[in-house]
């Protein structure tokens, strides 16, 4: 028989893995692996066991178990527990940082969100639990879609849309106006000498920066009108002069208001089409964070999806909390799951799970099918109450070196408080405060004069860099010191720096 424990059989009735410890000789048991009767050997003289009825049996899964029978062993405990009983199972983790202790418990439930299903295969060391309810690629699509159309980037773009739709509504009325014949240049309006007549009384609807502009475009459609900006504001912003019949005027000409609707309409187009390309840009980043969105929140479920429990080598120490060397696979091969490095991974003694099995399957046997806590009294009728979902707690090891939540906030702290003497540093010695150049090695075949020349410079600057380290240090210790001494005294003025 093996050294550490006996294997177990499988309840004929109930389907539930167990130990020849607690069988009892009224149920019939199959072998798990070869699926044929066992007998049940339960003495006063020899260890408790299993054994095939056939002695010509080719199996040896109870005169030689190999390490592959004890790991499955292992599996239908677990199996037994979880998907015929039902019953949770509590896996506690222990912070790696041995001054704190802290221990957290990871409860996977059939019932809950937590894990569903339990899946294993029979050639690995690896028990996986599969949580199948997650929210399919859809669901999120939806989710994410429904989030990003309340959104501040959603309204925006709104904004921008009808902003663009009121431009090119209004672009219509002008380009209208500039082809209307009772706005351009006629011969009604041309003197027997050639001068234009002004007869309109419109002031310009354009701003004083517009003014050159304008007037640059009169230039090119051969007018002679220029506008000029008014020093005197008591007849209005801005006067006309022709440069032919030299004439200043306060009545806006035709050749002006024709240029000043080519210039707004040219405006209002720009603007458009600035619109357009702001637009372009928004629907881009929002299509783009959706898509990272979606994927992040596909990543994060996917994470959670599965958690592995490894059975590791039997002389393994359960009290070591450190990572085991044949742990972390970037993957494990499992039929019908693609099982990755990122998923929760725990580790726990083959041993050790065992032995937690066989207690609590004497304890469950113990206690009945009664709940605890209620009175033997025959009045009360006990049929009705379901029995208590006890927990299966096991201690285990968590692959990615677990570090509980106060031992992260302190470390965060430290690092803050490392940053901000940095900064106090820099502050007093900003001649350390430049970029560092990095320190590196000529690889090429240089000349003597240039590999010196080189060696030089790195020697200049470890030296410089040894004086920054003595001086950091130095100013650290004086911070902390009298960061001690304002602690001690809470009452003294604390506006002081540091030496």
């Amino acid at each position: 028989m093996h050294e550490h424990f006996t294997s177990g059989a499988t309840n004929k009735a109930t389907l539930e893995y167990v130990l020849p410890s607690i069988a009892s000789k009224d149920h019939k048991y199959s072998c798990p692996h070869c699926k044929n009767d066992v007998t049940l050997r339960k003495g006063k003289v020899r260890v408790h066991h299993f054994a095939h009825k056939k002695e010509v049996s080719s199996c040896t899964y109870y005169s030689k178990p190999t390490r592959n029978h004890l790991i499955y062993d292992l599996k239908m405990a677990m199996h037994t527990i979880y998907n015929k009983r039902k019953q949770p199972i509590w896996f506690i983790n222990k912070c790696i940082n041995r001054n704190c202790g802290t221990e957290t418990i990871s409860a996977l439930s059939l019932n809950s969100m937590t894990c569903p299903l339990l899946r294993f295969d029979k050639s690995s060391n690896y028990i996986i639990f599969e949580n199948s309810r997650l929210q399919s690629r859809e669901e999120i699509i939806k989710e994410v879609e429904y989030k990003y159309e309340n959104s501040i980037e959603s309204i925006e773009k709104n904004l921008i849309i009808k902003e663009i739709k009121e431009l090119e509504e209004s672009n219509k009325t002008l380009i209208s106006s500039i082809a209307s014949p009772f706005h351009m240049r006629s011969i009604f309006d041309v003197e027997n000498n050639g001068i234009e007549i002004p007869t309109t009384r419109i002031d310009l609807r354009i701003t004083d920066d517009d003014i050159e502009e304008l007037n640059k475009m009169l230039v090119d459609s051969m007018s002679h009108w220029k506008v000029h900006i008014s020093k005197s504001r008591a007849a209005g912003t801005v006067y006309f002069y022709n440069k032919v019949s030299k004439d200043t005027t306060w009545n806006t000409p035709n050749d002006v208001l024709r240029e000043e609707e080519v210039l707004i309409a040219n405006r209002k187009m720009v603007n458009v089409d600035a619109l357009r390309k702001e637009l372009t840009a928004m629907v881009e980043i929002e299509k783009r964070k959706i898509k990272e969105d979606i994927d992040m929140t596909i990543k994060e479920q996917e994470q959670k999806r599965l958690t592995i429990l490894e059975i590791s080598h039997d002389n393994a120490n359960e009290n070591d909390f450190t990572t085991s060397d044949d742990a972390g696979l970037e993957t494990i091969k499992i039929p019908g799951l693609d099982v990755k490095y990122y998923h929760k991974h725990l580790v726990v003694n083959a041993n050790t799970l065992m032995d937690m099995y066989e207690t609590y399957m004497k304890e469950d046997e113990a206690n009945g099918s009664s709940s605890p806590g209620i009175s033997s009294n025959k009045d009360i009728d006990t049929s009705s109450i379901p029995s208590m979902k006890v927990p299966f707690k096991l201690r285990c090891r968590q692959y990615s070196n677990y570090v509980c939540t106060n031992c992260k906030n302190k470390q965060e702290a430290l690092r803050q408080k490392e940053e901000s003497i940095r900064k106090l540093f820099y502050l007093k010695y900003p001649m350390y405060s430049r970029d560092q150049p990095a320190l590196s090695y000529r690889t090429s075949n240089s000349p003597p004069t240039v590999k010196a020349e080189e060696a030089k410079k790195r020697k200049m600057l470890l030296l410089r860099r040894a004086r920054e380290n003595h001086k950091y240090m130095e100013f650290r210790e004086n911070y902390l010191m009298e960061e001690r001494r304002r602690l001690r005294t809470p009452h003294t003025d604390t506006g002081t720096s540091c030496a």
